[in-house]
């Protein structure tokens, strides 16, 4: 399974990723520990995109992706 979120590089919009990782936990029964250590890697991936990747120029995109499978979960 995946999926992906674009968001513009405004920082209100790491709510976007945190409803992301949010339904992905509940979707898959996600244990509390390792949803806040995914909640951590999206937000400061996406996070430091927007700040030092794009400067905060809106105009820009974000692209968050993840992939999961029986074992593993890949964010890009």
């Amino acid at each position: 399974m995946k999926r992906t979120l674009k968001i513009a590089s405004k920082i209100e919009n790491l709510r976007k990723v945190e409803r992301l990782v949010d339904e992905l936990s509940t979707e898959y029964n996600i244990s509390a520990d390792v949803y806040g250590n995914i909640l951590i890697a999206a937000l400061e991936a996406a996070n430091n995109a927007i700040l030092h990747g794009n400067k905060l120029d809106e105009t820009k995109n974000v692209e968050i992706a993840i992939e999961i499978d029986e074992k593993k979960l890949k964010l890009r």
